[in-house]
Parts: C-alpha cells; structure tokens; sequence
C-alpha cells in the first residue's frame, strides 16, 4: 500500500496515538508496517467503528469554543 499523503510526525506522537487504540488496531498497524504475508488477519479486514469510538478522544474544550471570533465581526 502506497502512501500518496506523504505526512511525517513525530515519532513519540505517532506512538501515543497507537497506543490509544484497541489491542486488534494496534496488531494490524503492526503486520502492516512488518509487511507480513497477507492472510485473513485484522489488517485485511475492513475495520469498522462503532457509534460513539471516539468520544474519549476530545482531552480539552475551551470554555469559550462557541464564542464568536473578532477576526469575522465585519462578516457578521
């Protein structure tokens, strides 16, 4: 599988992100970047989400996230 995105990060914030997610996602970026033979495995299934994933995701809201921004005043 090419990568047509060509996006770099760090590597300490690639690492916590795999590590945020379940055991078989961690296992499939895993055989993925180990380039093991493709067999019925988590990484040639189609991973799914369910309903709700990612709602500990989001650490941090600003309590002024809705306020309107001064930078758009002369739009509004």
């Amino acid at each position: 599988m090419e990568n047509s995105l060509n996006i770099s990060f760090p590597l300490d914030m690639a690492l916590y992100f795999v590590q945020s997610l379940p055991n078989d996602y961690q296992n499939a970026i895993l055989q993925m970047l180990l380039n093991k033979p493709q067999q019925e495995t988590v990484a040639t299934q189609k991973l799914s989400f369910e309903y709700g994933a990612a709602k500990s995701a989001i650490l941090y809201v600003a309590p002024d996230f809705n306020a309107p921004l001064e930078d758009f005043n002369e739009y509004m």
